[in-house]
């Protein structure tokens, strides 16, 4: 396989940087969404995203990942809300952590306009136009 037609290797190196890749592997920027990133081998397997309201429901988020973890039940997880509602946010992020095998490994994050909040209540700003940004650009990937 050519180096052109192999997949864009971009290494996100902290919690700032997987926001700011989500919008390139979504094609847009979610809002009120549960994105899950799932990762393999420390590649990206799928991305999947749903709207929030369709997942508060008990059982509806769990759903999706049984669905997912059905299909990747090796993989580990990168849990965002997209949410203006950051106690709902964390709530739906919990239970979906709560609910994924004791082996997947999983960080949640809550990414509030152009701010990030992990657990822990460390923050800071997504780039839109940061160095990974202009990566997934430079290999073709966009962002609306």
């Amino acid at each position: 396989m050519s180096e052109s037609s192999q997949s864009p290797r971009l290494r996100p190196q902290n919690p700032g940087e997987i926001a700011q890749l989500i919008p390139y592997l979504m094609g847009f920027a979610p809002e009120e969404s549960l994105v899950v990133l799932v990762t393999q081998q420390g590649q990206v397997a799928v991305t999947a995203r749903v709207d929030m309201a369709d997942v508060r429901p008990l059982g509806a988020a769990e759903d999706l990942l049984d669905r997912i973890w059905t299909r990747f039940p090796d993989a580990d997880a990168y849990l965002l809300a997209y949410t203006a509602d950051r106690e709902a946010g964390w709530d739906l992020l919990q239970r979906c952590a709560d609910h994924l095998p004791l082996t997947a490994l999983s960080k949640r994050l809550v990414v509030d306009g152009d701010t990030w909040h992990l657990p822990d209540g460390n923050s800071g700003t997504v780039d839109r136009f940061g160095q990974l940004a202009a990566e997934a650009t430079y290999h073709g990937l966009q962002r609306r």
